[in-house]
């Protein structure tokens, strides 16, 4: 490195920077190179450092390489946030693997890595898309119980697996519950009035 030649050792921010721009160029085997000489030259990757290598090679689909930097990363001493975990779990949730989703939100507990609502959105997405709603509804318990409570994003999402399971009224439940909260916008009437006009044809055509 440039700055390395004339004196100037670079921090775990300069190589992490280099990693990033690396990545994003599809470029892994020299960002993992660039990670290497990082530790060898006796700068201790951060939480940051890792995160980005974690999140690209998920991005590209190299899942397994996701989770053996996560496991390195917890070794050294270093906790993951729901930022680290969340790359891994939309990268699952894009090969629809609810199983594994699941058992990377019970993982992110077991560190003390507490499951936030974009997690469980995402999780309670994947459930509702696989017509596990039941799944969903667990999640949803999970989640309340653990002192979050659901966003605008989170009913929406139950209501549509509701809607496309054909339970109307849970559907029906959601959505009041959501309009008592006062979470309820036109545009999200409108989307859901179409979901139970879509519903009641499907009936009739049944």
């Amino acid at each position: 490195m440039v700055g390395v030649k004339k004196g100037c050792q670079p921090n775990a921010t300069s190589y992490t920077i280099l990693i990033k721009a690396l990545c994003g160029r599809k470029r892994m085997e020299e960002a993992q190179w660039v990670f290497v000489e990082m530790q060898r030259s006796g700068c201790e990757a951060d939480v940051v450092t890792y995160t980005t290598l974690i999140s690209s090679f998920c991005k590209w689909g190299k899942i397994d390489k996701g989770y053996e930097l996560l496991d390195a990363m917890i070794q050294q001493g270093h906790t993951p946030n729901q930022t680290t975990y969340m790359h891994i779990m939309l990268a699952h949730e894009k090969k629809e693997q609810l199983e594994e989703c699941m058992e990377l939100v019970e993982g992110m507990r077991k560190i003390g890595c507490i499951p936030d609502l974009s997690t469980y959105n995402t999780v309670i997405r994947l459930a509702c898309k696989l017509g596990e709603v039941k799944e969903g509804v667990w999640l949803w318990n999970e989640m309340e119980g653990s002192g979050l409570s659901p966003g605008l994003d989170t009913f929406l999402i139950m209501i549509h697996g509701f809607i496309g399971q054909d339970c109307l009224l849970e559907a029906c439940k959601h959505f009041k519950e959501m309009v008592g909260r006062g979470l309820l916008s036109a545009r999200h009437y409108a989307w859901y009035l179409e979901g139970v006009s879509e519903f009641s044809i499907k009936r009739r055509e049944a």
